[in-house]
């Protein structure tokens, strides 16, 4: 892994940094993230994530994760420093990066100007951007290739963000159940299953804040002891660890972001016959939008999304050590034909 440190100029206490996973890749993508303090170890993980995520795909593009530590008061600055700093990389055409937590997207335009990448991910859609809705269509082709037909399933979303919206259209055309939606500030059930369009309105109104719009807010943790058939989830690395994966209520895992579970957590749910996707695979969609061809529109995008990711998962749904581990041999096969060292471990919280 390479690793990009950034200071801020004068007075103001910012650190910064990318962490790029591959040497000899000519590209990286990845997201960059703002807080108090964001740890290395988690942006080298969510690195990992992507580096198997294009490797799955056959493309010889690098994962890559930033962060940038500063105090709140003085986010503004500290924001424009790091992107000043990354500026000439991501023009270059090396470096590609997204908002992800602590950050907004327009507080990227001038990267968002400068990236080399389809300006048709960006494209406003029914329910958000295309590359919103990849991800949400790349999800629940998933998950349609592990159970077979969705109609009537139930499912819980753990980690709402801006893709909620697409993900709830996605859930409508499925004819799937929504009985619990998980953000930041607790859960709400309802197990009949909510009114998809409804629950879009209170996220578009309320953000985090939309699950006391849509009934009684419980701890956010209870949505892992909501009965579904379905765990959608991704609010932070790891948050599928051993105490989670031995007393949920779901029996498919399907990541929304990078590595949600940990090695324990994979290890006990396979004990208890809980199947869990690669977050690689699950979460790939978005990237069927970053170098398309020109006459691809967004309609092909997303059949292509469809097909690529419900065929993968279909073709290790069978492998002998589980879809992850087949996942990841089938990241590493290819990984192995342009690399001369593999890097060291899996993307596993």
């Amino acid at each position: 892994m390479a690793l990009q440190k950034i200071t801020a100029p004068g007075t103001l206490e910012m650190t910064g940094f990318v962490v790029t996973d591959l040497a000899g890749a000519a590209r990286a993508t990845g997201v960059v993230r703002c807080a108090k303090k964001v740890l290395q170890d988690g942006a080298k993980t969510m690195a990992r994530s992507q580096t198997y995520a294009w490797a799955v795909l056959g493309e010889q593009i690098s994962g890559a994760s930033a962060g940038i530590s500063v105090d709140p008061a003085a986010r503004r600055d500290g924001i424009s420093a790091f992107v000043e700093a990354v500026l000439p990389r991501v023009q270059a055409g090396e470096l590609s990066i997204d908002a992800a937590k602590g950050i907004g997207v327009a507080e990227l335009s001038t990267l968002a100007v400068a990236d080399v990448r389809s300006p048709v991910r960006n494209e406003t859609r029914d329910s958000g951007t295309l590359a919103e809705e990849l991800l949400a269509a790349g999800a629940f082709a998933a998950a349609a290739s592990a159970l077979g037909d969705l109609d009537g399933r139930t499912l819980v979303i753990e980690g709402a963000t801006s893709a909620l919206p697409a993900l709830l259209a996605a859930a409508a055309v499925h004819g799937v159940r929504v009985v619990a939606i998980a953000t930041t500030t607790g859960t709400v059930v309802d197990a009949t299953g909510f009114d998809l369009p409804a629950a879009s309105a209170a996220w578009a109104e309320h953000s985090d804040a939309m699950v006391g719009a849509l009934g009684s807010e419980l701890p956010a943790a209870a949505v892992f002891d909501t009965e579904a058939d379905i765990l959608m989830c991704g609010s932070k690395l790891g948050i599928v660890g051993h105490e989670v994966a031995t007393s949920m209520a779901q029996r498919l895992v399907v990541p929304i972001a990078p590595s949600p579970v940990t090695a324990k957590g994979l290890a006990v749910a396979g004990r208890r016959d809980i199947t869990v996707l690669a977050d690689f695979v699950t979460t790939s969609g978005a990237l069927f939008a970053d170098h398309p061809a020109a006459t691809a529109t967004p309609q092909v995008l997303v059949a292509a999304a469809i097909s690529s990711i419900g065929s993968t998962v279909s073709d290790l749904g069978d492998h002998a050590e589980g879809p992850y581990l087949g996942a990841c041999y089938r990241a590493e096969e290819f990984l192995a034909t342009w690399q001369d060292t593999m890097p060291f471990g899996r993307p596993l919280a």
